[in-house]
Order: structure tokens, then sequence, then C-alpha cells
């Protein structure tokens, strides 16, 4: 009996103490939530992921001109000029035609490796838990479980012998105590965000950031985009075309949840860490010519597929 109860004791508490490690280290910074402040695409996934920055950054590059959208949803490029790696991404698939199908850009800059940047530029700033680090705590929670039903097994056995009752008491409180450990540390499974981020987050909500005028926004319209969403894209066109595609991006993971099982016996996969779902295929990147792509626009190296 001594034996199973060292090995309940020991599922119990290792898991918890693990768990309870893996809950401080993903707190972020415990600094000021003042003065910090990403970039306008950072931002835009602060407040609702990758999805937010590929609107955003179509939203931003529609509104000075750079870009065309038509009410059939089709993408054109008016001038090849990014301020940023996700704008080059979108530039470069649009291909040699310079025009896509505006939900297909969309899905690509969502999944691309400019959005990837974007997330790592927030857990510099602590403001996003790295993926290894939210698979760690996700592992942690599970294990834990796992050893809280082995000691609260072993301490049921034990309650219902005719021995000791103070064992299986002991083993009682101790998973009261991993049950609420677990409640408290469980991890989160709609947002990547250390508590520092969600704290960021809430305070620029009520600073110039939060505001929903363009005219008083420091980033305007575009600005209001990012923080706000889609809703608030000024031309009408646009957004109901971004709208569309974000409809269709929702229905396209649900479709995709549903027939997971199909997919993973056929070994396909898709998705990006962001949870989306759809598969459609990305577009190669077509070479660059002198007469259509200025230096400011698209290097060799940002065109290579």
């Amino acid at each position: 009996m001594t034996t199973v109860v060292v090995v309940a004791l020991i599922a119990l508490l290792l898991p918890s103490v693990w768990l309870g490690a893996v809950r401080l280290r993903v707190r972020g910074p415990r600094g000021p939530v003042t003065g910090v402040e990403p970039d306008l695409y950072g931002m835009a996934w602060l407040f609702d992921g990758r999805q937010r920055v590929a609107d955003t950054v179509i939203t931003a590059m529609h509104a000075d001109g750079r870009v065309a959208v038509d009410a059939e949803g089709v993408l054109r490029v008016v001038r090849p000029v990014v301020r940023h790696p996700v704008e080059r991404e979108l530039l470069k698939r649009c291909g040699t035609d310079w025009e896509g199908e505006l939900r297909e850009l969309r899905n690509v800059l969502r999944r691309g490796e400019p959005a990837l940047g974007v997330e790592r530029s927030l857990e510099k700033l602590g403001l996003k838990i790295p993926s290894r680090r939210m698979t760690e705590w996700r592992w942690a929670a599970g294990v834990q479980v796992a050893g809280l039903v082995v000691a609260g097994a072993v301490g049921g056995v034990l309650l219902l012998s005719r021995g000791v009752h103070w064992v299986p008491c002991v083993l009682s409180a101790l998973v009261a105590g991993g049950v609420v450990l677990r409640v408290v540390c469980h991890p989160r499974w709609w947002t990547d965000l250390t508590d520092h981020g969600r704290d960021v987050r809430d305070h620029l909500l009520h600073t110039p950031w939060g505001e929903r005028d363009a005219e008083v926004h420091p980033a305007g319209a575009v600005g209001v985009v990012a923080v706000w969403g889609v809703d608030h894209v000024p031309d009408e066109v646009l957004r109901g075309q971004l709208e569309k595609a974000a409809d269709r991006w929702t229905a396209d993971t649900s479709s995709s949840s549903s027939s997971s099982s199909s997919f993973s016996s056929s070994g396909s996969s898709c998705g990006g860490s962001d949870g989306g779902g759809g598969c459609s295929s990305h577009h190669s990147c077509s070479s660059c010519s002198s007469s259509s792509c200025s230096s400011s626009s698209c290097s060799s190296s940002s065109c290579s597929s």
C-alpha cells in the first residue's frame, strides 16, 4: 500500500508543480503597461490575431491608393510600393498580373511568414506567449489532470478499505488542492497573449488607440480597423468584400473542423498557428522585372519562393 500511495503522490504533486511553474513563465514581464505600443500591424494582431493583420494590410494599402478592390472581389495593384514585410507579401502573391482574388490573398497573408514575424515581434515585447511555451502549458495541464485522476482513484479505493483512513483523507485534500490549481492555472485556448499582453491591450482601449473616430485616432481610419475590425472600413466596397472573406473563412474553418478525421486519415494538414482552417494553396511568387517592380517595393530576396 505504501508504494501505491507514493506513486499517487508523485503522479499528483510533480505535474502540479510543473503546471504552476509553466503558468508563472507565461505571465510575461511585470513592467508598466504604459509606453508599450507595437507598430500598426502588431496592434492589429494584439486585438484579433493574424486575420486582423491581413484586413489591416489590405485596408492600409487601399486607403493610400496602392491597391484597388472591385465589386467582384478582385484586388489589383495600382502602385507597387511597400512599407512593411506583410505588405511586400501581398504584392508578391499578386503575381505578374498584379492582381488576385481578395479572399485568397487574405488567407495567404494570414498564414504567411511575415505574419509570423509580427507574432515574433510581440513575443520580444512579452505580449505573446511563444508557441513552444503554449504547447508546454497545455501538456502540463493535461498531465496534471491525469495525475488528479490517479490520485483520486487511489484515495477512493483506500477510503473504502478497512485500514487507516488518514492517508485517503490527505490524498483527497491534495486532490482538492490540485483541482483548485488546475482551475487557476488552466491554459487559455482562445488567446496566446500573456497576462502582460492582455493588460497592455486593455490599457490601449483607454488611450487614443481605442478611439472609433478616424479623425482623432493616431493611425486614422486604418488604425480604427486594426483595433475594431472591418466593420469600420470606410470604403463600402472594400468593407463588403472583407466581410465576405471573413464569413467564408469562418465557414471553411467550421467545415475543416467537422471533417478533420478524414483529413487525418489521408495524411493532409492545413491551418496556421492562429487556428485558421481552409486549405487554399499558396500562389507561387513570380520573379520581378525591372519595369514592373522598383527596388523600394520588391527585392530579389522578397520574391524568392
